[in-house]
């Protein structure tokens, strides 16, 4: 007589394990998938430089998870040398609708800018990763920066989008004041030695351009997100950025 083979246990079949929860024992299995894993059509490693909203889908479900509003933009002005020998000399900051400019020998201190950085889960900017987050962390060694960060100048190049800011922002027809055209951040530079001379109408320009660069990093992320769901379909990019 041959008996049935007892089945197995089910965290044996799925390699799991079983927890405990306030409801009773669960079974959890857990799955590391490598960047060029793809759900669908999408690359997961496409989510690590995509736009902040797809990345605020990842909490959409959960309680404290990421979302629009707390995403901050951040955009910084200097004075032309590497943190060595230069300085921070503004600190754009935009959320919830609203511009905050941290100007050095004013309102730039270490505690108010870690008391901004604090409120927020996720950082973006363009060209951050290489230059904003560690020129801060530089001239800010006690600064914690330690939100997850999407710079928007790889993201773009996801969806076709290459160059600076200004560059991209030509090509999508994003406009700038008439005042603000062709000015960059040499001018920057500029303009703050002008300040620094006693000309308020140069750091009243100053810091009209770096809210310029500041804000119009939202349009942009909306763009790049869009351009995502163009070519993967919105459930695509959905789903992908769920799971």
């Amino acid at each position: 007589m041959i008996l049935p083979r007892r089945p197995a246990a089910p965290e044996v079949v799925v390699s799991g394990g079983l927890e405990e929860t306030p409801q009773g024992p669960i079974l959890v299995a857990r799955r590391r998938y490598p960047l060029d894993y793809r759900h669908g059509s999408v690359p997961l490693g496409d989510f690590l430089e995509a736009s902040p909203e797809v990345l605020g889908l990842l909490g959409k479900s959960h309680e404290g998870g990421s979302r629009p509003d707390r995403l901050l933009y951040l955009d910084i002005e200097t004075t032309g040398g590497p943190p060595e020998s230069g300085e921070v000399t503004v600190v754009g900051l935009y959320a919830d609708g609203v511009m905050t400019s941290l100007v050095r020998h004013q309102s730039l201190t270490p505690q108010r800018l870690q008391e901004i950085l604090s409120r927020y889960d996720l950082l973006v900017t363009f060209c951050g990763s290489v230059f904003d987050v560690p020129y801060l962390r530089a001239k800010f060694p006690g600064l914690v920066l330690d939100q997850p960060h999407i710079d928007l100048c790889f993201a773009a190049r996801r969806v076709g989008l290459r160059g600076g800011l200004k560059q991209i922002e030509s090509s999508i027809g994003l406009e700038r004041s008439p005042d603000l055209h062709g000015v960059d951040g040499w001018d920057a530079v500029r303009l703050w030695q002008a300040s620094r001379r006693g000309s308020e109408d140069a750091l009243e320009l100053l810091l009209r351009y770096n809210e310029a660069d500041t804000r119009n990093l939202l349009p942009l992320a909306r763009l790049v997100y869009s351009r995502l769901a163009e070519r993967y379909g919105p459930d695509g990019v959905a789903d992908a950025a769920s799971n």
